[in-house]
């Protein structure tokens, strides 16, 4: 009886490797935790440049440099963001280096990085709102904006589908035709509805998007073009656009 005692104590499990093992695995994933939310931010914020905002008229200074940027009419967007690592920091917001994206023959799509000095964005704004430097850059005007292709959107503008079609198709006499009405407060803009949000590429400003608004009068079967930029309608190709967008629903692009 008692050989058998003491055969039975000797298979009791020693508790304290097995807490130090614990203690070990809470260490490591309490330091990875620790690294990922908080050290890593911190070392990354410590690297950033500092930018001083002005709730007055919405911009940023970076005033170790002597620099403002400007935020551009909302009708300006950028193309893509670089959002690693961010640019600069402003209280909570972020501001992000501007670029374009680009495919390349294999199919492999990779960013172009535009000039940080000029351009940024900030992760807060719908649409990648553009800034830029107000001491060198010049926002392009709509003659020289150099159309390349047009994105048709929603209204609330997410992409349909990748609905696209080239810009000299859609603008054939550039972006104002000199013989289009003008349809700012006529009948034909009264009974009109939004139908799709625009976004324009250019050629030449590969880093933004141009906003404009497609409008359709049912009644009129006609499709007209907004233009905030000067406030204006003109009249777009409304045969060409009821076969692309007729082509589009059958395809279920719509």
């Amino acid at each position: 009886m008692k050989s058998a005692k003491t055969k039975s104590g000797n298979n009791k499990i020693n508790p304290v490797p097995w807490i130090i093992v614990i203690g070990i695995i809470v260490l490591i994933v309490g330091g990875c935790l620790l690294w990922v939310y908080v050290f890593r931010d911190m070392i990354a914020n410590s690297k950033q440049q500092v930018f001083v905002y002005n709730r007055t008229d919405g911009s940023y200074s970076d005033e170790k440099n002597g620099i403002c940027y400007l935020p551009a009419p909302a009708y300006y967007q950028a193309s893509a963001v670089i959002s690693d690592p961010a640019y600069a920091r402003s209280d909570k917001n972020k501001l992000f280096r501007v670029g374009t994206r680009v495919t390349d023959k294999d199919g492999n799509s990779r960013m172009i990085l535009c000039s940080a000095g000029e351009w940024l964005s900030t992760d807060k704004d719908h649409g990648m709102r553009l800034y830029y430097n107000k001491e060198k850059v010049t926002l392009p005007t709509v003659e020289n904006f150099n159309p390349e292709l047009v994105y048709f959107c929603t209204t609330s503008g997410v992409t349909i589908g990748q609905s696209s079609m080239e810009a000299k198709l859609f603008f054939p006499d550039g972006f104002l035709d000199n013989s289009a009405e003008n349809l700012f407060g006529t009948s034909a803009h009264t009974g009109a509805d939004l139908f799709r949000e625009i976004r324009v590429t250019s050629s030449e400003y590969t880093w933004m998007q141009l906003v404009l608004y497609l409008y359709r009068n049912e009644e009129l079967g006609e499709y007209y073009i907004y233009m905030p930029q000067r406030e204006q309608f003109v009249k777009a190709d409304s045969q060409m656009l009821d076969v692309f967008f007729g082509s589009s629903e059958k395809d279920g692009s719509e």
